[in-house]
Formats: structure tokens, sequence, C-alpha cells
């Protein structure tokens, strides 16, 4: 093969003939596999060659030209765990006993784990310099570097992933030129696309056009989940405040060009993408109205009603009336969006894994609800999911699965009756926890060193700040931060669990703790008077100190675990208390619970309440949630809340609004809020084809009700309505 490195006269055409008839994706996938050895060379062009391969759609009348295709020609991240097993024992950094275990841990969704992706590119990078200055720092890179070959080949990666853009843009220009004689708008496109292909936009519609390709090329690449566009209306705004004070731009025709952008980017309902756009956050009194753009976003949201993107607001004490009054509007409209995020609790939880303050106080939201610093950091935010539910489940049956069959190493396996009073039962669990977190630090630091190898992200890496310098991959830490992510599920199931062997076997003493793992078996049946007393025992989420304070133990138990868990290049482990949906998958592997979850339906969501069990409204859930030390939990959390529709008069919002700023005051950190009644949902499960488009948030996401499954919908269903405060 050819080489491109940076030959102005030859045209990138010419590195695919003959193969451009009749050239299928999978035959030059092998093509490049078969002549470069180097894994981010083979990507970069296997990219370039997507890119020149690309059938262009280009429809007449459009503002902004582009659409994504959801096919994945690179792996950017290991396609199972397996897959990443065999590399990690390939390369002797485990042994056959720790693949074994890490299999039998997986097997039975003691965790889950999808790495890569969920980042925020720096786009902001790419529309500040313009493609062709990139180029050239690039290129001066390319030559300065004599010694190390590794970087060499980094840097020539980024100038094939960069011409593979630059080639993009053009194309997307020539097909526009080529449909222009039938739709004119479609020559002011071309001209555009012209200008941007080399040099930085000088409109919002340009900034607009090139965020959009820029964006649709990181769909391609690889895996798009999680794949976020930080703080647009921040990054965004010189250009369309230029454009405004020129009189070349009115807020109608922006709020074309905003609409016609959200629609790009929900275009298929169907892909779960998680693509973030974060507004809001303002750290001064500029204006009291705010950034203008936040109220388009949000009112371009309202319009297109999708899933897609997903919108987070970030709030502090400068977030001004309008903004609030928006937010409230669009949340009332129950597509759970946007998300609510404190500013202060999230700058504090990055501040304390080695971010810097000014580089905190920008951060972004990451797919559901992770904050990272956009351009800056590639931390694995969903590397990890521990099912702390599942660990006492595994401590009644004494370190087998009892839905697989499967056996974990617990640290000690004790004979139930040898626990003689509950402290000792509570002692073992969190020795058991402590030990679980430090094994999970552990295999995530050696799956991390084989990731520069396997698995580079060239394209992903071009927009990212500190790449150019260290001459290193996003996968190889070439980011400014990398550390590493550890998140939990089942924490209300597990606190309310706990208080239930308390009070029930230990102070009552109704049963005896070898009596438990029979109840569960039995999901119940035969234990109807041990169940109504699992049922009136406080429950965590309705201010009840007993429950309230085991969480907070637990949960700073959790966070010091991570803490000391070692990791390479002395980086930190960040933790996050949010499930997406894999509360619901969790639940499935397990035998009821002694809260009073019955068998195989989800765990509680995230650090939220068991579902329904809140009865004594948002209020009492917020002071339980504050309890816990939110501003150390660096990569996030989420507690969801339901409202029903008739809840949201101008009154009842104001109330809710300082309600929110009160729960923000007292050290939380994110809510979202679910708007929908309960017939709503019951007739949707029922009905599907009538309530197609009925938005729901689930945890840190929202999407539509009737593609999730029954065990997720069963979640939502079950979750406390709240009509008052």
């Amino acid at each position: 093969m050819k080489k491109l490195v940076f030959e102005e006269d030859v045209t990138v055409y010419s590195l695919i003939k003959p193969y451009e008839k009749n050239f299928l994706m999978n035959q030059f996938e092998i093509y490049c596999v078969q002549q470069i050895k180097n894994r981010s060379l083979q990507r970069a062009y296997s990219l370039l060659l997507a890119v020149l391969l690309k059938e262009l759609q280009v429809e007449d009348g459009e503002y902004l030209v582009g659409k994504a295709a959801y096919r994945q020609i690179n792996n950017t991240y290991p396609t199972d765990v397996y897959e990443e097993i065999y590399y990690l024992e390939k390369n002797s950094q485990i042994n056959s006993k720790e693949a074994f275990l890490i299999k039998e841990a997986y097997e039975m969704r003691l965790f889950t784990r999808f790495p890569g992706g969920h980042t925020v590119p720096g786009y902001e990078m790419i529309l500040k310099s313009g493609i062709n200055r990139k180029l050239s720092e690039i290129k001066n890179k390319y030559i300065e570097e004599r010694e190390e070959k590794e970087k060499k080949l980094f840097y020539e990666s980024q100038l094939i992933v960069i011409r593979a853009l630059q080639e993009l843009i053009k194309r997307y220009a020539d097909a526009s030129y080529r449909s222009s004689s039938a739709n004119k708008k479609l020559l002011r496109v071309a001209r555009n696309c012209e200008h941007i292909a080399y040099k930085a936009p000088r409109s919002f519609e340009q900034a607009l056009q090139l965020l959009w390709l820029s964006h649709e090329l990181m769909i391609l690449e690889g895996n798009i989940k999680g794949i976020s566009l930080g703080r647009m209306d921040q990054y965004l705004y010189p250009f369309y405040k230029h454009d405004f004070d020129q009189n070349v731009l009115n807020k109608e025709f922006a709020r074309k060009l905003i609409y016609v952008f959200w629609k790009k980017l929900s275009f298929d309902r169907r892909a779960l993408s998680f693509q973030n756009v974060t507004i809001g956050g303002e750290q001064n009194e500029k204006s009291k109205d705010g950034n203008p753009l936040t109220i388009l976003f949000l009112e371009a949201q309202m319009e297109t009603r999708a899933n897609q993107p997903m919108l987070s607001l970030r709030t502090n004490k400068f977030t001004s009336k309008k903004i609030w009054d928006k937010a409230l509007e669009v949340i009332s409209t129950g597509m759970g969006m946007p998300a609510l995020f404190n500013d202060e609790m999230i700058i504090q939880a990055k501040m304390r894994c080695g971010i810097s303050q000014e580089d905190a106080e920008n951060y972004s939201i990451v797919g559901c609800v992770e904050p990272a610093i956009g351009g800056k950091e590639y931390s694995h935010t969903e590397g990890l999911r521990l099912n702390v539910a599942k660990l006492l489940e595994l401590m009644f049956f004494e370190g087998q699965c009892p839905v697989t069959g499967k056996k974990y190493a617990l640290e000690k396996v004790c004979k139930l009756k040898e626990y003689s009073d509950f402290d000792s039962f509570y002692h073992q669990f969190k020795r058991e926890l402590f030990s679980l977190i430090q094994k999970a630090c552990h295999f995530l630091n050696q799956a991390d060193l084989s990731y520069g190898e396997n698995w580079p992200a060239p394209y992903m890496s071009l927009f990212m700040e500190e790449t150019l310098k260290k001459g290193r991959d996003v996968a190889r830490k070439g980011t400014k931060y990398s550390n590493l992510s550890i998140n939990f599920a089942g924490m209300a199931n597990v606190v309310n669990s706990l208080i239930a062997v308390k009070i029930i076997v230990y102070e009552k003493k109704l049963i005896s703790l070898s009596e438990v793992p029979m109840i569960l078996s039995e999901n119940f049946e035969g234990y109807k008077e041990i169940e109504k007393e699992i049922c009136d025992i406080p429950k965590y989420g309705n201010n009840k100190k007993i429950v309230d304070e085991l969480m907070q133990e637990l949960t700073e138990l959790i966070i010091s675990a991570a803490d000391q868990g070692t990791i390479n290049e002395g980086r930190l482990f960040q933790t996050g208390f949010y499930t997406v949906v894999l509360h619901a998958e969790m639940g499935k592997y397990m035998l009821a619970s002694f809260d009073g979850r019955k068998e195989r339906t989800a765990l509680a969501s995230s650090l939220s309440p068991t579902q329904g069990t809140d009865i004594r409204g948002p209020l009492a859930v917020f002071q339980s949630v504050c309890k816990t030390p939110m501003n150390k939990m660096s990569n996030g959390m989420v507690l969801d809340l339901r409202f029903s529709p008739d809840f949201f008069t101008d009154e009842k919002k104001e109330r809710l609004k300082e309600s929110i700023l009160t729960y923000f005051s007292m050290g939380g950190m994110e809510v979202q809020l679910n708007v929908v009644d309960q017939e709503t949902l019951n007739q949707a499960q029922l009905y599907p084809d009538k309530y197609r488009n009925l938005l729901v948030r689930v945890s840190g996401f929202s999407t539509y009700f009737v593609e999730l499954e029954k065990e997720v919908q069963d979640e939502i269903i079950l979750r406390y309505m709240n009509t008052e405060l």
C-alpha cells in the first residue's frame, strides 16, 4: 500500500485503486490488516478508506450536510470481556487461574464492563484552528521526531486521519455543488464546506457544519457510545455573537440551524449512542439572561422531542431565572431532559482526582452523567460496574451464585450460623467489599496496559490536547488526564437488606440467619409474614437515620477502597454511582433479595431509593442522598425522581426549583426528573404501538419506553410518583 504522509500532489484516491469498484468494507479491512502491522496506522488507513468509499447523501434544501453511519470499521474497545482476557493471558499479565475467576465473576454479573469510547473530544480545537493549521502542526511534529519510532508512527497516523476529515468535507462540498443546480441552497452549503475543508470557520453556520462532520467521522471510527459534544453553548457562542453583532445572523435562522443539527444527532432512534450536550455553567454574572445559545438548545430539545442528544444543564449561583424556567418547561414535557447538575459538587469531585481547578470548572458530561474534561480526559468512564447487592447474595450462599452455580472466592467462607450478631456479619461484608474493590482495581490496571497496543483510537486522539505533545494515542495515556473508573450498582438494595438482617434476624429474632437463603430461594413464597416485616422496616430515601447512616458508611468505604487501589503512572480511580440499564441486567442474575425485591427483577437505579419505597416525598429523598459524600464521586451519580404531570403548575414549578437549589446547597450533585403518570406507563406496556414516542428517563439517559426490556419498564413503573413536595 502506498503511504500517505504529506505528499500534497498525490490524491488520496490513488490509495485504493484498483480497488475502487465493488470494493466491500470487509475487503479493504482485510487488505489493511495484511499490509500494515502497526495498529494505529492500520486503523488510520481504514478510516481514510471508509471516507473515500462512503456513500454520501445530500438532500435538497439542507442547511447542513452530512449523515452519520453507524458502521464500526475499527474496534476502539474490546468486543467483550473474553477478548480482553485473551490478550491479558497472552501477554502474561494474568495467569489462567485469575482469568478463570474473572470469567466466573462476569458470568454471574458480579461485574459488567464497557471500556473505551465515553469521552468528550475537544472539537473546539479544530473550530479555532481550522484543518490546515492543525495539519501543519502535525507535519512539524512528524518531521522533527527522529528518535522514537512509536512516536513517528503515531504522528503519521495523525496525518492520515486529519486528511480523512479533510477528504470527507471536500467530498460533501463536491456533492453539494453537483446538486446545487437543482437547489440553490446547496450552493451556499458547498461554499461553506469548501472553506472549512482548509480554514477555520468564520461564521456560526460554518462552525456547526465543521462540528457535525468532525463528529460524523468520530462515529465512523469506532464505538460511538458515550462520545459527547461538550459545552456546545460555550464554544459556539463566539461564532454566534460575531454573526449576530454583524447582522448576518438572526435568532430565527440560528434556531433553524440548531434544529437541523439536533435532528442529525437523533437520526437513528434505535441507537443508544449516549451523545451528551452540556449547557450552562457560567462562572460570572456577565449577563442576567445567561448565554442565549443555552435557551436555543433547550428550545431545540423541546421541538425535536427525541432521545438524542442527551441534554445536561450545569447550574450554579449564576444560573439565570430565564434558564431555570426554560429548563423546567422542557422537563415538564416528560422527556426527562435536561438532567440537572450542581457545579460546586462536581468541580470539587474532579479536583479530588487530580484535575486542576481551571480544567474542573470547564467540565462536561459524558454519556449519562460522567463529568469529564473535554479534549483533556480519557478515563474509561464505563470501565467497570460492581454489583454490591450480588456480593451480599454470595455471602448468604457461601460464595456460590445460586442462579448460575458459579463460585466466587470470598475472602472468608463462613457458615451463616457462625455469625453470632449483626456486627460480625456486617464487619465481614465490609471486608469482602473492600477486597472485591481492590481486585477490581488490579484487573482494571492490568487491562489498561493493553489498550494502546490493541485498541488505539487515532482519530479520537486528534481532538485531545496533549496527544501531539506526548506523541501518544489516547489509549496509551496520551491525554492530560487518564484516570480509571469504577461504578457501583445495587446500593439501596444492599443497605435495605442489611437493615432487614439487623432488625428481623438479630433484634426481633424472627428467623435465624441460616434461614435467609431458603427464603430468598423460595422468592418469599410461604414466608409472607417475613415479607410483611421487611416491608415495614425503614427504607433508604425516607430520611431515616438508621438506614441513611449505613448508606453513608458504605459509600465512604467504597470510595476509600478505590482510593487505595494501585494504578500505573500515579493516576487515580474514580468512583461512580449510576447504573444506565445495568440494574435490570444484574437483577436478572439474582434471586430475591432480603429487602423484599423479587427474583430476577431490577435492582434499585443508581443511588436512588428502591422503586416505590421513597414514600415520604422528594424532600426526604434529598435529605437521605445528601448524607453520602457526593463531592468525592468523581465519575458521577444519578438520583431519579418521578412526578405526576399535574404537578407542573407555575406555582409548583417554582417550589420545585427552590427544593432542587436547597438539595444542591446541601451537597447534592445531580437530579433527573421523570414526568409521566401511572396509567400512561401501564397502557404503553400493554399497547406499545400507540406509544412509540413516549420518552422516559431511565438512569442517566432518556429513551423510548416501548423499546426498553420489560424488566426496565417494570422498574420505571414501580417508581414512586410524587404529586406534592
